[in-house]
């Protein structure tokens, strides 16, 4: 289950938080990669045994390897397409903290 989704809706022991209430901070690939930030990024959620990992070696090809419908389609389930959650789920995991100055928004 998604982290925010969890923190959203009070699941697995989480207190919900109105999304109001919740700072959101937006950076994007080009800011990660300009910071020198250590990072992996996946094709669908990590804990999935049919996902696959990638590294900054691999980042000029993240548009082909991310299923990027699959992540802006805005429902989770298709009976025609069993692997539409694991993809959806795709990450983007920063191994440090996110300096203010790779903050975008």
């Amino acid at each position: 289950m998604p982290i925010l989704y969890v923190i959203q809706n009070g699941f697995n022991g989480v207190t919900a938080i109105k999304p109001s209430e919740i700072a959101y901070c937006i950076t994007n690939v080009s800011q990660i990669l300009s910071h020198n930030l250590p990072f992996i990024f996946t094709n669908g959620h990590s804990v999935d045994v049919f996902t696959d990992f990638f590294t900054k070696e691999d980042v000029a090809n993240i548009n082909s390897i991310i299923d990027t419908n699959a992540i802006c389609v805005r429902y989770w389930n298709n009976e025609n397409d069993l692997d539409l959650k694991r993809r959806k789920e795709a990450e983007f995991l920063i191994e440090s903290d996110v300096p203010a100055s790779a903050i975008i928004g």
